[in-house]
């Protein structure tokens, strides 16, 4: 299954919803296309990837996310994953990504840390 992003923004704060596989293939390519388009065009700092329908993620997948990360840190953001499911939050821990990436339980929790 292809990844599938619906992006929408309240307050200052993106919500990235991936549905699916983060994969190596076009629909990644895609997703990181809208999203450095949020973050360079409209100044997005503020990001939650809502991974509640994202089912795996393979390297390239990873990697996109250490990036995103990096990327938004470099220009005083923050990126927040919200309910990753636990084959996912297993990736993160054997990759030892957990311990940087910022996890929340669901999106409301990331909203609300990132008000904070």
């Amino acid at each position: 299954m292809a990844t599938e992003t619906n992006i929408s923004q309240d307050n200052g704060i993106a919500t990235v919803k991936f549905t699916g596989r983060i994969t190596l293939g076009s629909s990644l390519s895609l997703a990181e296309s809208q999203i450095n388009q949020l973050i360079e065009n409209e100044g997005a700092r503020k990001i939650i990837f809502d991974l509640t329908n994202v089912d795996f993620i393979d390297s390239a997948g990873l990697g996109f996310v250490v990036f995103m990360h990096g990327r938004l840190q470099e220009k005083g953001g923050q990126l927040r994953l919200a309910n990753p499911k636990s084959q996912v939050l297993d990736l993160f821990r054997m990759t030892h990504t957990y311990g940087f990436l910022q996890i929340d339980s669901d999106a409301q929790q990331s909203t609300e840390n990132l008000k904070a």
